[in-house]
Order: structure tokens, then C-alpha cells, then sequence
């Protein structure tokens, strides 16, 4: 409990500043726990006068007005979702505008506590959260990037670090007798000694200039020679990515294979979705047939909801059903595989492509052999035509899957194989 304690006048005026008061405090949550009238006292100073003049005055002096303690209290409550102190009744918090109707305690250390793992089961619901609009967004963030593909990629970073600067050779330091002759030359000969001090630092300052123009030299050298290597690598490589560009236009077919290679490695997926994928190309027909590994179950949010247990002080994850689970992992796959082939068609520079299909695998463990296995579980195929004709950035992909006949495992979660898209023999 907090408490408030005031005094008034016991007199009109202040029983209307006590009224005012109580008001004001009582918006505050506070209400009156106790009120004391106490007697006023005779005064006196007139008392004396009085007496002074004639003794029976002594009754007409009058007393001091009485007063009015009044004490005020109110019960304070702390907020377990952001531990701030509120006032007992209202229906939201002041501060995080919680509902405050079974989120209250009457301890700050509690209430810090609960609010911790409030905030705590917030930030992960806000993560898991983040990480489904991602997935969620997968197609339709790719629409916005051109994939035409930079063969300036193919280029490497010339590895061989420039010279380091020659060596400064400083002068030697004159001895201090020298420095004294130089002022009183008279010294230098008289004193033997000072003379052959002097020939010894000539000597040395000469050989330093000399080792320094020599470094120099080296060193101007060893840069015009690591600037013709620089050179010569960057003219290398400009024309080994000029050949590589002459064979994609000219379809040919490890240069093809090359370039969609790049294309899908540089597509933006989370960190933790594999980069595998191999290509058949019938190049009479102009058809590509792409298989794709799939990102991995374990890859998606196994938790759908974080929940903080108030009595245990402890949070609780809620587990996706499978079947919500299957279902977010088919609309990824489908996601992906419109993706994949709305990037090869965008890409084409060469124009390689009348068609693209689309086989979408999980690597899965086979128990019976120990051995990982790639799973089929989704295929499609679309013609250039047929797919430029899609506004992607505004269809519902499984209706956009379903019209181009793609075909998908009944269940993703436990791997139901299909027949993957091959070509005919």
C-alpha cells in the first residue's frame, strides 16, 4: 500500500480544498483510510490583551480554527508483462496497454520476472513470425531482381600482394663533439680525434644515402613488375570470360550448363537451404530439365507458438501439426519451383530455352541400406510462351501450379516419392 496524509482546516473553505483533493487523488487510485477532526485552541495572544483591559475578556478571545487529518492509501499492482507499477482497477496498463485483468501482481520482483518471460516468448513469436513471411515471400522477392547474368562473376581478384616500400635508411646521428667543432671549427684542428670522428660518420651517412637509393630502386622494380603481372592476369581473364560469353551464345552445351549454374547459385535463399542442382539439355528441342534439391524439413519453424507458463515461470514450445507442416512445406516447394523457372527464362540470354522442367528432390536416409537417396516429390514443366503469359507477382502458385499440370507428392513430411520428368527414349 501506498499512503498520502494531509491536513485541512476545519472550516468551509476547507472542507471544499478537502473535497477538491480527494478527487484529485482519488483519479490517482487513492481512497481514505482514516480522518482525524482535531479541536482548535484558544488563542493566546488575545487571551492576555484581554485580561490586560478586563479580566472576564479572557472569554472573549476566541479559538483557532480545528483541523482535518485525513490519510489517503491506495493498492499498488505491478504489470507482469512489462513490471510497471499501476494503480489497482484499471483495465489496461499505462505503459504496454496489457490487459491488466489477470495480469497483476502485488510484487515488483514477480512481476519483473513474469515480464522477462512475457518478453522472452514475444521476441521468439516475433522470430517465427519473421522466418514465415520469409518463406512466404520466396517467389515474389525474386521477381523484383533481373538475373541476367554478370559474366563479370567469372573474374577472380588478382591474389598477389603489391611490394612493400623500401626500407628508409636514416642518417647516423653526429657525436657530440662534432656538433661542438662544427660551431668552434678550431677544435677540429687541434683535436686528431675529432677529425677521425668525423671522417668515420661522412663514411657511414654516405653509405646509408647509397643503400637507400638502392632499396629505392629495387623497390620502383618490383612494382612495375607486379603491375605488369596484375596486367597481364586481368587481359587473361577478360578474354578467357569473352570466350566463355562467345560459347553461351553459341549454345554450346558445357557453356550453358556453366551459366544456369551460376544463375541459380547467385539466387538469394536462406543460409540454411542447399545449392545442389544437375541439368539435362536436349538441345534439338531446345528443353531443359532441371532437378533441384529441396531445403530440408528440419529447415522450416517446427514451432508454431512460444507460450510462457505464468506458474512455472517457464516457456512452452507449441509444435506445428503435421499436417499444417505438410502444408507449408508444399507451398514452399511450389514456390521454389516457379522460381526456379521463371529465373532460367528471365536469364536467357542466348535464348537456350523454348521450355524448363522443374523435378524437385529430398535427400532422405534409407534405413533398409544406410544410405542417402534423393527423393522425387514435386515435377512441372512450362513453355516459354506459356509461362511468359503469367503475371507471377499476382497469381496464387498451387491454382498457377495446378493450371501447368504440376504434379506433387501427397505427403512432403514422409517423403511419398512421384516419378520425376525425364525425357523420352
Amino acid at each position: 500500500m501506498e499512503y498520502v496524509t494531509h491536513k485541512f482546516d476545519n472550516t468551509a473553505e476547507g472542507i471544499r480544498q478537502k473535497d477538491a483533493y480527494t478527487q484529485q487523488l482519488a483519479a490517482q487510485g487513492y481512497r481514505i483510510v482514516s480522518e482525524q477532526v482535531e479541536k482548535g485552541h484558544i488563542k493566546g495572544d488575545e487571551q492576555c490583551c484581554g485580561a490586560l483591559i478586563c479580566l472576564p475578556l479572557i472569554f472573549l478571545a476566541g479559538r483557532t480554527p480545528g483541523t482535518i487529518l485525513v490519510t489517503y492509501g491506495r493498492e499498488t499492482l505491478y504489470c507482469t508483462s512489462c513490471s510497471a507499477a499501476v494503480v489497482a482497477g484499471l483495465r489496461l496498463c499505462p505503459t504496454c496497454k496489457a490487459d491488466l485483468s489477470k495480469a497483476t501482481v502485488n510484487d515488483p520482483d514477480s512481476a519483473r520476472l513474469m515480464a522477462k518471460g512475457r518478453q522472452e516468448a514475444a521476441q521468439r513469436n516475433a522470430d517465427i513470425t519473421k522466418q514465415v513471411a520469409k518463406l512466404d515471400r520466396i517467389l515474389i522477392d525474386s521477381l523484383a531482381l533481373d538475373h541476367q547474368f554478370d559474366w563479370n562473376l567469372f573474374r577472380v581478384k588478382f591474389s598477389v600482394l603489391p611490394p612493400q616500400p623500401a626500407p628508409l635508411y636514416e642518417e647516423p646521428r653526429k657525436p657530440a663533439i662534432l656538433r661542438l667543432s662544427s660551431t668552434i671549427p678550431i677544435i677540429e684542428k687541434l683535436i686528431p680525434a675529432v677529425r677521425e670522428k668525423g671522417s668515420g660518420w661522412e663514411k657511414a651517412s654516405e653509405q646509408n644515402r647509397r643503400r637507400s637509393e638502392v632499396a629505392s630502386a629495387q623497390y620502383s622494380r618490383d612494382v612495375s613488375e607486379w603491375r605488369r603481372m596484375r596486367d597481364s592476369a586481368e587481359q587473361e581473364q577478360t578474354a578467357q570470360i569473352e570466350a566463355k560469353k562467345r560459347l553461351y551464345l553459341a549454345k554450346d552445351a558445357g557453356a550453358l550448363h556453366q551459366y544456369w549454374a551460376k544463375v541459380l547459385e547467385r539466387s538469394r535463399y536462406p543460409d540454411n537451404f542447399p545449392r545442389s542442382c544437375s541439368f539435362g539439355y536436349a538441345p534439338d528441342e531446345q528443353r531443359l530439365i532441371v532437378d533441384f534439391t529441396l531445403p530440408p524439413l528440419a529447415s522450416l519453424p517446427q514451432v508454431g507458438e512460444v507460450k510462457y507458463n505464468q506458474s512455472r515461470d517457464t516457456l512452452e514450445d507449441i509444435p506445428i501439426s503435421e499436417l499444417r507442416l505438410n502444408d507449408t512445406y508444399c507451398g514452399l516447394a511450389i514456390k521454389i519451383a516457379l522460381r526456379t523457372i521463371y529465373e532460367l527464362f528471365q536469364s536467357d540470354g542466348a535464348e537456350a530455352l523454348t521450355s524448363v522442367a522443374f523435378n524437385g528432390r529430398i535427400r532422405s536416409m534409407d534405413v533398409s541400406t544406410g544410405h542417402t537417396t534423393n527423393v522425387f516429390v514435386i515435377s512441372i514443366e512450362a513453355s516459354k510462351a506459356e509461362f511468359a503469359a503469367i503475371n507471377l507477382a499476382q497469381v496464387d502458385p498451387k491454382a498457377c501450379f495446378t493450371r501447368l499440370k504440376g504434379v506433387l507428392s501427397d505427403n512432403l513430411v514422409k517423403r511419398t516419392p512421384i516419378a520425376p520428368i525425364r525425357f523420352k527414349t
